[in-house]
């Protein structure tokens, strides 16, 4: 009888789903494995380099680029490497990717025998902080942004710094006090904040800070 009994709880536990692990919210690097959905929506799967794999949910307001230009999930290969800037979901153990970012392999160049970086680089470069929050000023080449939980953070605004409304690549002239943005940003030499890529609009509704 107890054989039974543990033989019957052992089955009915591996019928169970199993549980899924709370996807990280900021910058994730990795290699595309695959999709489920349209190019106007669906769900994506990205392997870190430490063999983890979750999964991120798309939707029209998803900004995806490689080499500088809009790409779509049908354009996405599996093995791809990419970089995604991902918020929180409503749906438990997934993250909402903003940006779906295609990464250059490096290049090695013969004559020197070390890696370069690629022309693109300097139109989506790398960064590893995200930040929330409303613009409270804007003075020459600095940004002060007010985060729920952080206080006031002070970013510099780069000459190749993206602006995107929405998803759609705007200029800096459209970005004012007072709005909502969500930032991807990172540490210059001078250990001083630099803001590389500026969303807002549509895609910010609703959404929790992350700083």
């Amino acid at each position: 009888m107890p054989f039974r009994f543990w033989s019957c709880c052992w089955f009915a536990c591996c019928l169970l789903p199993a549980q899924e692990v709370d996807v990280p919210i900021g910058l994730l690097r990795g290699s595309f494995v695959e999709t489920t959905g349209s190019d106007r929506s669906g769900d994506f799967k990205i392997k870190l380099s430490t063999g983890q794999v979750y999964t991120c949910s798309y939707d029209e307001k998803t900004y995806m680029e490689h080499t500088s230009m809009r790409i779509f999930a049908s354009s996405l290969r599996s093995g791809d490497p990419i970089e995604v800037v991902g918020d929180r979901s409503r749906i438990p153990g997934r993250c909402y990717a903003r940006t779906i970012h295609v990464v250059d392999p490096p290049v090695v160049s013969r004559s020197r025998i070390r890696p370069y970086r690629m022309v693109t680089e300097h139109i989506a470069p790398r960064g590893d902080l995200t930040f929330s929050g409303v613009v409270v000023r804007m003075e020459g080449e600095f940004l002060t942004l007010r985060t729920r939980t952080a206080g006031d953070a002070v970013l510099i605004l780069r000459q190749d710094t993206r602006f995107l409304d929405g998803g759609i690549p705007t200029e800096r002239s459209f970005l004012k006090p007072n709005m909502r943005v969500f930032i991807r940003a990172g540490k210059n030499l001078e250990k001083q904040t630099e803001a590389y890529q500026i969303f807002w609009g549509e895609i910010m509704k609703g959404s929790p800070s992350s700083q």
